[in-house]
């Protein structure tokens, strides 16, 4: 059986314009993250908070993704 694919969710995880850290936390495990998953094909994951340079871990995790889905919802910078 083939190894399932990588779908990077690059995301807010902290409060946005209209929108509360718990909200994203939320929209991603309760919405996304399923609706990637549904056919069993495709595993999502999402870049976590961290102290420090994040811009590496996006970036490495960008490259290294099969897939990449991108929430503009906010039109946060972080994410564009």
């Amino acid at each position: 059986m083939s190894e399932k694919k990588r779908c990077f969710v690059i995301m807010p995880f902290s409060d946005s314009e209209n929108h509360s850290a718990q909200y994203w936390k939320r929209h991603y495990t309760s919405y996304l993250k399923p609706l990637i998953e549904v056919s069993g094909k495709i595993e999502a994951f999402r870049s976590e908070p961290l102290r420090g340079d994040i811009s590496s871990q996006i970036i490495t995790d960008l490259i290294n993704s099969d897939i990449v889905v991108a929430d503009l919802t906010d039109h946060n910078p972080n994410v564009f």
